[in-house]
């Protein structure tokens, strides 16, 4: 996928976590080391900042889909737990079941959107 292509993809479904009046940025071609994408949360700005490792344009269309849904629903679980004190307290084991709750979020999401557009 090329720049345009994410940025449609992102503005299409980032209402699915809670951000269609929200921005969103791309930086492509970074060395993440080990990670295919991250995502920043920019509250102030309202602006969604994504970077991609330069590996990610080797995967399929399949698997950045399915990056690209993983960063958005880190986006909104993360977004909301650096609200809550208790989160801080107990970041470790919460980054652990964040992980595991994205996981099962994202495929929940592509098998949908599967169905509904027969392909994404």
């Amino acid at each position: 996928m090329n720049i345009k292509q994410i940025l449609t993809f992102m503005n299409k479904y980032k209402y699915l976590v809670g951000f269609s009046d929200w921005k969103v940025l791309i930086a492509v071609d970074k060395d993440l080391k080990g990670k295919i994408a991250e995502i920043c949360v920019n509250e102030v700005w309202r602006e969604l900042e994504v970077e991609f490792d330069k590996s990610f344009n080797e995967l399929s269309k399949e698997k950045q889909i399915n990056t690209l849904i993983h960063e958005l629903i880190h986006s909104r679980i993360s977004f909301v737990n650096t609200r809550s004190e208790k989160w801080k307290s107990e970041k470790a084991t919460k980054d652990l079941e964040e992980v595991d709750l994205v996981n099962v979020l994202t495929d929940g999401i592509c098998s949908l959107l599967e169905e509904k557009n027969g392909n994404l």
